[in-house]
């Protein structure tokens, strides 16, 4: 069984809210709250109308202390974070991406999960491309120290791909959010959920 998250848009999307809930009803996780050119106050603005049952769900990229002011469920480090000792009375999951197979076998074995990336082209940006051959991706998941969820082109076809090649979860963005008519997004995802149960 692989677990499935979902990262919300870059930027702000017409839907993404009433997308997001709808996904949550279907039976999604967790979510990360990825805003990258969104400044503390909008992000809050953002989680001041998420409805508190799913906060707990939801993974925030940055802001710490917004992860903590609305009892969100963790706090994800970029590249170039560092697992935080975290003294506050709310627990956090802490998670982070990495992208190079070296970095894998040297991560901080305190994270409770890792992005690896990318796996296959991406969806979202044309020119990210697959990085890492399938017997290199292979190897070094046997290294792991922590779970590795794949990200980067994950659609139902390459979700399959993942798993086969030993991921421990699937990461998605470019598959909800440039599929334009609704019905084709939840079947994607249903699709993928199936591929990850």
């Amino acid at each position: 069984m692989m677990k499935l998250i979902v990262i919300s848009a870059p930027e702000a999307l017409m839907g993404e809210r009433d997308t997001m809930f709808q996904l949550f009803d279907l039976g999604l996780e967790k979510f990360h709250l990825r805003k990258p050119n969104y400044s503390p106050e909008k992000v809050a603005n953002f989680l001041n109308v998420w409805p508190k049952e799913l906060r707990e769900k939801t993974v925030i990229h940055k802001h710490r202390f917004l992860a903590e002011k609305y009892k969100l469920g963790g706090l994800h480090h970029g590249a170039d974070g560092q697992f935080e000792t975290l003294n506050g009375t709310h627990p956090l999951t802490q998670s982070k991406s990495i992208h190079s197979l070296e970095e894998l076998g040297n991560i901080d074995q305190n994270y409770d999960y890792t992005f690896l990336s990318p796996i296959f082209d991406s969806i979202s940006k044309s020119d990210y491309k697959a990085a890492f051959s399938k017997k290199d991706i292979e190897k070094a998941l046997e290294t792991k120290k922590n779970p590795v969820y794949a990200l980067g082109g994950i659609n139902s076809t390459t979700a399959l791909e993942a798993k086969k090649l030993g991921f421990d979860g699937v990461a998605i963005l470019g598959t909800i959010w440039d599929t334009i008519m609704h019905k084709k997004l939840i079947e994607e995802f249903k699709r993928i959920q199936d591929i990850c149960a």
